[in-house]
Parts: C-alpha cells; sequence; structure tokens
C-alpha cells in the first residue's frame, strides 16, 4: 500500500518541480545563469579596463557573433587586444615592454586605445577556443590588464539529451 501511495505523489512533486522550474527559468534575473545573448543574436561581454586589471563579463561565451562592450573605468588610456593563442594568459611573450603580438598568437582585433570614462564596442564572428584579451600599451600587460577569455562550441539547435 506504501507504493500505491508514493507513485502518485512522486507524479505530483515531479510536475510541481517541473512547472516551478518554467516559471523560475522565465522569471529571470536574480542571480544564477545570466542571458548574455544581443538583441539581434549572438553574444554580449562587458569588459572592465583600469589600472591594473582586464574583467570580461562573461568570461566564456558560445561560438558565433559576439559583442564586447570595453569601458575604461581607469584613469590613463587603455586599448583592447583579442588575441587567439594557445599560450597561458599570463605568458605572452614580451618584445619591448609591450605583447610581441606576432609571437603570441592570431590577433582577431582590437578596440585602438580610448580615453578614462569612454566605451567602445567591437562585434565580431568567433570560433571556439582560448583567447586573451589584454591591454598592449606599454608595460600594461605586464601589469596585469589581461584576462583568458573562452569561446566554447555552439550551443546545438536540436532538442535532444544531454
Amino acid at each position: 500500500m506504501l507504493s500505491a501511495l508514493r507513485i502518485p505523489n512522486l507524479a505530483l512533486c515531479a510536475a510541481a518541480v517541473a512547472t516551478g522550474t518554467v516559471l523560475l527559468a522565465a522569471c529571470g534575473g536574480g542571480g544564477g545563469e545570466r542571458n548574455t545573448s544581443t538583441p539581434g543574436g549572438g553574444s554580449h561581454v562587458n569588459v572592465t579596463l583600469k589600472e591594473w586589471s582586464l574583467t570580461p563579463d562573461p568570461a566564456s561565451v558560445p561560438a558565433g557573433g559576439v559583442t564586447f562592450a570595453a569601458t575604461n573605468d581607469g584613469s590613463v588610456e587603455h586599448e583592447m587586444v583579442l588575441l587567439k593563442t594557445d599560450l597561458a594568459a599570463d605568458a605572452l611573450p614580451i618584445a619591448g615592454g609591450a605583447v610581441d603580438e606576432g609571437a603570441a598568437g592570431d590577433v582577431i582585433d582590437e578596440i585602438p586605445a580610448f580615453a578614462s570614462g569612454a566605451t567602445q564596442t567591437l562585434t565580431l564572428a568567433l570560433e571556439p577556443g582560448a583567447y586573451v584579451l589584454f591591454c598592449n600599451i606599454s608595460g600594461h600587460y605586464q601589469q596585469g590588464v589581461w584576462s583568458a577569455f573562452t569561446v566554447t562550441a555552439a550551443a546545438s539547435a536540436g532538442g535532444g539529451y544531454y
């Protein structure tokens, strides 16, 4: 008799959990996974540069269109270079006080030096891989204005099980 009572209760619990999950997903906000997609498709990454750090939010996105919004919260000029590389983010080769971009990997694109308080955007189509975002103004990389950045395989459009 106990098992006969459990089956309907388990079914009710499962339905309640599924409904609650759908409702929570629909509400959004409140922490957890964030929607990082842009209105026209792709992902949006906010990048904060300052003395002496560079912080992408999020630090990983799926392959495809990616728009970087880089804000200079520092007191000096910064730039943002996106490099695809197999090297560790903190081990890029240096020449003349800056990253030797040719020896470090493939420069995908960059936002040239921009003033304190300014925000610049850059939209790219990115393939999966390991990247480094950094400021290559002399001395800035060595002082910590860099971050690892990852592009993962694009999410499957199918409805299969994972």
